[in-house]
C-alpha cells in the first residue's frame, strides 16, 4: 500500500483518540482541580491523588453512572463526592460532613 494511502485512516485515528481523550476528561475527575482550600490538586487515571510531587490518597468510582466517586486519604479519611454534568465541579462532604468542593483547571 502506497504512503500517501495511509495518511488519511492514521489521521482519522488521531482525530478518534484526540475525542475520546476530551471526552474522558469531562467523564471522569482526572485532571487537575483547584480545591477548596486553594491547594491545586491532580487526579490521575491510575487512580492517584498528587499535590505537586507528593501522593496524597487515591481515588475510586462510586458510582459511575451518577458521577459518585471518593477520594481516600492517606490520613484514611475518606471525602465522597459528585462530578458535575458538565464536568467541571465536584462537590461533595468530607468524613465530617462538611461541605468540598473543587473546581477544574483547563488544561494547558
Amino acid at each position: 500500500m502506497k504512503t500517501s494511502r495511509l495518511i488519511i485512516p492514521a489521521l482519522l485515528l488521531l482525530f478518534v483518540t484526540l475525542l475520546q481523550g476530551q471526552a474522558l476528561a469531562e467523564d471522569s475527575p482526572v485532571g487537575s482541580w483547584k480545591w477548596v482550600n486553594s491547594d491545586t490538586l491532580v487526579i490521575k487515571q491510575d487512580s492517584s491523588v498528587w499535590r505537586d510531587d507528593q501522593k496524597l490518597g487515591d481515588w475510586a468510582w462510586i458510582d459511575k453512572a451518577t458521577n459518585e466517586f471518593f477520594i481516600m486519604w492517606q490520613s484514611k479519611r475518606k471525602d465522597t463526592l459528585k462530578l458535575s454534568a458538565s464536568g467541571n465541579e465536584i462537590t461533595g462532604t468530607n468524613a465530617d460532613g462538611e461541605p468540598v468542593s473543587g473546581t477544574r483547571v483547563p488544561a494547558k
